[in-house]
């Protein structure tokens, strides 16, 4: 867009100046005394001189209109892309503003789901040192209970073995009290209670 001030204010420059030369000249071409011929030749030199002119202006200002139109034209289109890039920059923020958003979400979320993981797994320690005392105790029952089965058998054998000393023992005392023996002893114990 500088070029076309440059080459406006440079055409305005020599434009200025040559009237301005043209200007002097005619101060200096005062009309001499001379024939009318000469005037009418400078009449018609001037003519054709201003009719160059307004050709010359015609032509300048049709160049510069077109520049003028091709900068406005550029100019919208600048300011065009400049809108659409102002418009897409906009878009661009509120994606970016709308992802920091949902990453906090994610964050903040991920944050919770660590603190439930680590509840979660305080509980699960919780249930697991549980079990594992449970099973002890499980364990310990079914020893105790294997003790006491054995115990039992332990003590129906003993008293499988009284019961036989005692069957044992009534038929020793039995065969002892059927001995002649025995009987004596007891007549001589009857006497000796007697007397």
């Amino acid at each position: 867009m500088d070029w076309f001030k440059s080459s406006r204010g440079k055409k305005t420059e020599d434009y200025e100046k040559g009237y301005l030369t043209r200007y002097k000249k005619g101060e200096k071409l005062k009309p001499k005394k001379s024939s009318k011929k000469n005037k009418s030749i400078e009449v018609e030199s001037q003519e054709i001189e201003q009719k160059n002119e307004i050709k010359t202006k015609k032509e300048e200002s049709e160049p510069l209109s077109t520049k003028f139109e091709s900068a406005k034209q550029e100019y919208n289109s600048t300011i065009k892309n400049l809108m659409n890039a102002k418009r897409d920059l906009k878009n661009l923020k509120e994606d970016i503003e709308k992802s920091n958003n949902e990453y906090s979400d994610i964050i903040s979320k991920i944050k919770s789901s660590r603190a439930d993981l680590v509840k979660t797994n305080i509980e699960l320690q919780g249930k697991t040192e549980e079990s594992t005392k449970s099973i002890e105790q499980t364990k310990k029952q079914s020893e105790l209970t294997q003790e006491i089965n054995n115990s039992k058998k332990e003590l129906s054998e003993v008293k499988e073995q009284i019961n036989r000393y005692k069957n044992e023992l009534e038929s020793a005392r039995t065969k002892v009290d059927n001995s002649p023996g025995a009987k004596k002893w007891k007549k001589r114990e009857k006497s000796l209670k007697k007397k």
